[in-house]
């Protein structure tokens, strides 16, 4: 319903004007009454009302006063106004204030019955266009949000478009970077992201929403930057370093805390090298990629810096693995546990000196797991009767996010194995010790030796 008052200083007309129609037919409710201007106006803030039905002259404050401040201060409601006088001049000052009707008093029931349809529909048309507007409006800030993604992803990923494009582009988005700017590029990655997959899609949303929320507010904070989600759990960080370089990598760490405290997600970041020039962006993301994946190697909650990386020896510490999986095999053939466990953590401790490629590790780990399969075989045994299947054991070195991880693995599976063979010895041995007491037992009255029992 529509929220009307009524102004007039005899109260003879007010209540004529609230009882000449009934109002709910037209969608209207008569909220309050005022004998002035001025109490018309209050009571039209309090109630919030929609349609000010005012008479010209009256004390205090006329009708007319009253609609130009309405105007004045923008109030969303309509006026209509009537008088007992029939002149041109107030005609004239109604339609300034943008009266929506100048009505003389006495009029006809069917003429007020137009005035107020007309006041309603055109009501009824800016409540449409607004809330039109409103819709547009929206829709215009998820297309900006999308084209900014859009824009910054392929500064990460793409060659650079014209000067010409980009500058224009970052002005229009209100980047905080000039085309000679000094900036750092840092990506972040949840860690354990296989835990993401249980989530449903609308809280995998609400997260992706609340971690790029909590790192922009981190950044508006402290410094000026931006961040974009690259993948569903890896987002890319750009800091302007107009100041020291020390205090941009601070904020990278104060994201990885407040993300922790907030949120409860441990994450680790990868961070290039200070460069100057959008041209750079690209240059500067396949650093900050590359410092990423040297997680593998120092565990999850990582801060990892491309200069800390780049100077480490690409050649790799040659160790004889052939020989050192033969002895493995071996002590897992015995049964013994321990020194099979040492073996893989030899093994790892060796891949974890060389940190070569992540690929290489993670073929080892294969390795030794096929190769043990394969003994497993001979003995008529099959490794899913043991541990888990070939298919998930491959599934999980694949998605491992660390070595330590991998290695704890691999230990478990070569520890099942080597329990299995160390049960397996035992039986046998019992078995040759009954079959040694029940000779005895049998044979005790004649001449037996050591010999004669072997």
């Amino acid at each position: 319903m529509l929220k009307m008052i009524v102004a007039d200083d005899e109260s003879l007309v007010r209540e004529g004007i609230c009882n000449i129609l009934d109002w709910s037919i037209y969608g209207i409710e008569i909220v309050g009454e005022a004998a002035n201007g001025e109490e018309a106006l209050k009571l039209s803030r309090e109630m919030h009302a929609d349609i000010l039905f005012t008479d010209v002259k009256m004390p205090v404050m006329d009708g007319l006063e009253a609609a130009q401040i309405i105007k004045e201060e923008q109030l969303d409601m309509k006026v209509i106004i009537f008088s007992g006088i029939q002149d041109f001049e107030y005609a004239k000052k109604a339609i300034k204030v943008n009266a929506e009707g100048y009505l003389i008093k006495h009029l006809e029931k069917q003429e007020l019955i137009q005035a107020v349809k007309e006041v309603t529909r055109q009501i009824e048309i800016e409540k449409n266009r607004k809330e039109m507007m409103s819709k547009l409006k929206e829709q215009i800030k998820e297309n900006r949000i999308a084209a900014e993604e859009k824009f910054l992803r392929n500064l990460l990923l793409e060659p650079l478009e014209e000067e010409r494009k980009v500058v224009d582009k970052l002005a229009y988005f209100n980047f905080p970077f000039p085309l000679d700017s000094k900036f750092l590029v840092g990506i972040l990655a949840i860690d354990d992201c296989t835990d993401n997959e249980i989530l449903k899609e609308y809280e995998r949303q609400l997260m992706a929403f609340s971690i790029k929320n909590v790192v922009e507010e981190v950044i508006q904070k402290t410094t000026k930057g931006v961040c974009v989600n690259i993948s569903e759990n890896e987002y890319a960080i750009i800091i302007n370093c107009a100041g020291k370089e020390e205090r941009a990598e601070k904020v990278f760490s104060c994201i990885t805390f407040e993300l922790a405290r907030l949120l409860g997600i441990s994450v680790s970041i990868g961070i290039s090298s200070l460069k100057y020039g959008l041209e750079d962006m690209r240059s500067a993301y396949k650093e900050a990629a590359s410092a990423l994946q040297f997680k593998f190697y120092i565990g999850k909650k990582s801060f990892i810096k491309f200069s800390d990386i780049n100077d480490k020896n690409d050649s790799m510490i040659s160790f004889d693995l052939y020989r050192t999986e033969s002895e493995l095999i071996e002590a897992v053939k015995l049964g013994n546990v321990k020194q099979a466990e040492e073996i893989n953590r030899e093994i790892f401790a060796q891949l974890y000196k060389n940190q070569g490629k992540i690929e290489y590790v993670r073929n080892i780990g294969l390795e030794i797991v096929f190769t043990l399969s394969r003994m497993m075989n001979e003995f008529g045994k099959l490794m899913e009767d043991i541990t888990d299947d070939k298919l998930t054991i491959f599934q999980k070195i694949q998605t491992f996010e660390d070595i330590f991880d991998l290695e704890n693995y691999i230990k478990e599976i070569i520890t099942s194995v080597a329990d299995y063979f160390s049960k397996k010895f035992i039986a046998k041995n019992e078995k040759l010790v009954e079959d040694i007491k029940d000779y005895i037992s049998k044979e005790y009255m004649n001449n037996i030796n050591v010999s004669s029992i072997a």
